[in-house]
């Protein structure tokens, strides 16, 4: 008799795993129809001049951007949406363990950092002019010097 006692335990252990799994299922499908969709509408970069971007100078096409910022770098836009940059060719380590190890060994502990950025170097900072620089007072006073001038 107590071998005829068995419950059927089925349906209800195995439904939250059927639940997750059909779940997993929609949700991938869906998203193979939203990426389905939203590629086939950024696979066309013929609109990138007339796709605008807003920056410090104002309205500016991602033509433009791609051309004066991300192609100096090796970069292109690939989707106006956003523009989602992709190198064109890849780093070559020691290249750029050079240019690091240049700056590196000009290092002096003893300079003191410039106060502003020097003109020539103002286009290339604000990436063509296409971000804007604010100076900002930062105003640091110690402790000590507070309490003394509370006496």
């Amino acid at each position: 008799m107590a071998g005829l006692s068995h419950r059927i335990v089925f349906p209800t252990r195995i439904l939250p795993l059927i639940f997750v799994i059909a779940l997993a299922t929609v949700l991938l499908l869906q998203s193979d129809r939203m990426q389905a969709h939203w590629s086939s509408k950024t696979e066309d970069t013929s609109q990138k001049s007339v796709a605008l971007v807003r920056s410090a100078k104002g309205p500016v096409e991602y033509s433009e951007v791609e051309e004066i910022v991300y192609k100096n770098y090796g970069y292109w836009i690939e989707r106006i949406e956003k523009p989602f940059i992709k190198l064109q060719s890849h780093l070559d380590c020691p290249v750029v363990f050079e240019q690091w190890l240049t700056i590196a060994n000009t290092y002096d502990p003893n300079q003191q950092p410039p106060k502003e950025i020097a003109p020539a170097l103002l286009s290339a900072f604000t990436m063509n002019n296409l971000s804007r620089l604010e100076y900002w007072l930062i105003v640091i006073i110690s402790l000590h010097t507070e309490n003394t001038l509370n006496d």
